[in-house]
């Protein structure tokens, strides 16, 4: 199956209903293009069908009660926050790493300089975590979302990014034995970046659509 195939596929899943003609219009004038033009315009179809989805939020539908942002909050943050500390802080953390170690377990070990860079970038990427649950609790006290887009999309993005760019070094640079099991992979791909990065969107949503609510105007004699 084709890129372009799938990102129809994934299309078709999310566009609504009521659009779902032009969906098919578009993917038939797909057929008159090839290779990489053609998978270009089944990601232009593809990113439509996900504004298209996700233009409720205009209409404040993604608003929920703060005792659901509390647990949307632990739930997300709870594990990356203590992920975050032990790889930071604990016995083994990167600040506990003495000179003696350094060169011992890491730098003279096949794969060992991956490891460390990972585990120097997870401390820094999983800062997400205390900040996810400051903003997270900051919503259920007091219905403030995350204002600031250059903020919110920094806190989306990075750990995509680490995530990605980390799997792919593992593969190239790390240990003879890298490999993550189907458990370990699942676990970071969906619980420490997909989850909490879902949770930092939200909260993005929800100063959004407060901020899209007109206030009422005053009557005039």
């Amino acid at each position: 199956m084709s890129l372009a195939a799938i990102l129809f596929g994934l299309a078709q899943r999310l566009m609504p209903p009521a659009r779902a003609e032009w969906l098919d219009a578009m993917r038939a004038e797909s057929d008159q293009l090839h290779g990489a033009e053609r998978t270009r315009w089944a990601f232009g179809s593809f990113v439509a069908a996900l504004k298209q989805r996700f233009a409720p939020m205009d209409t404040g539908n993604f608003r929920v009660s703060r005792w659901v942002m509390l647990v949307e909050t632990f739930g997300a943050f709870g594990p990356l926050t203590l992920g975050w500390w032990e790889i930071t802080f604990g016995g083994s953390g990167v600040l506990r790493i003495s000179p003696d170690v350094l060169v011992k377990a890491f730098l003279a070990y096949p794969g060992g300089p991956y490891i460390l860079a990972m585990q120097i970038a997870g401390g820094v990427v999983g800062l997400l975590g205390p900040i996810g649950l400051f903003l997270g609790l900051r919503y259920v006290l007091t219905g403030q979302g995350v204002r600031n887009r250059r903020f919110g999309w920094t806190l989306v993005t990075l750990p995509i990014v680490a995530h990605v760019m980390g799997t792919i070094a593992g593969y190239l640079v790390g240990p003879p034995d890298f490999n993550y099991s189907a458990f370990g992979f699942w676990f970071y791909t969906v619980m420490l970046t997909a989850v909490p990065v879902g949770v930092v969107w939200h909260l993005m949503v929800l100063a959004r659509s407060v901020s899209s609510i007109s206030p009422p105007v005053a009557a005039t004699a």
